[in-house]
């Protein structure tokens, strides 16, 4: 039985959804902090990685990128929302809803490359001049970004939230399709459109790689 480690991020479900079923696999659901403990203590065969978790495993233990099935968002997605206190003369503080290491270090990214914003982080949403949210609907009187689509418009290139690694020792040519299989019948390309709050909003469009 082979030992899969993923990230904690619904997002990527998708990528292992027919792993859950089967009997050759142990998969385990871990936050990046714990999965690059794993990682470096050679507790898994295959690991479905954020880049944050990938930047920073400890290459010795030859963990090396699987040219498989992984995710990237392009534009608008609708799956993380920025938002923004109005009438604030400073923004300072970010309190993130998501647990999820890599979306929080892409917020900051977006804000400070975009918009000249350094944050630190607040314990209280309450005590924040920004937050992050997984649900677009929440805090109806703030000012709303979408993270995918204003990170595709900084850095011009797709967010890539997810792919898979292996442990050097299993690579073979075998692999590749092994991988693409636990989430086998995936569309290559989603189309996401955003739906209209109000009548100044306009019609968005993003895709899921």
């Amino acid at each position: 039985m082979k030992k899969i480690i993923t990230i904690n991020n619904p997002l990527l479900k998708p990528l292992y959804q027919h792993a859950q079923a089967s009997e050759q696999y142990n998969i385990e659901v871990l936050s990046e902090i714990k999965t690059i403990e794993a990682i470096n203590n050679s507790k898994c065969d295959i690991a479905l990685v954020s880049p944050l978790v990938f930047a920073i495993i400890n290459k010795d233990h030859k963990f090396k990128i699987v040219k498989s099935n992984l995710l990237a968002i392009e534009d608008f997605s609708g799956e993380f929302t920025i938002n923004i206190a109005p009438n604030k003369k400073k923004l300072a503080t970010l309190y993130p809803e998501t647990l999820n290491e890599f979306i929080i270090v892409c917020t900051k990214l977006v804000l400070s490359e975009r918009f000249g914003i350094d944050v630190s982080i607040a314990t209280k949403p309450q005590e924040a001049d920004i937050i992050l949210s997984t649900e677009k609907e929440k805090y109806p009187d703030y000012i709303k970004l979408d993270l995918t689509e204003d990170w595709f418009d900084t850095f011009e290139v797709p967010l890539v939230a997810g792919f898979w690694i292996a442990n050097y020792e299993l690579y073979n040519k075998d692999i590749v399709d092994e991988i693409n299989s636990l989430s086998k019948n995936l569309d290559r390309t989603e189309n996401i459109i955003s739906e209209q709050i109000g009548e100044n909003d306009y019609d968005k469009i993003g895709y899921k790689h």
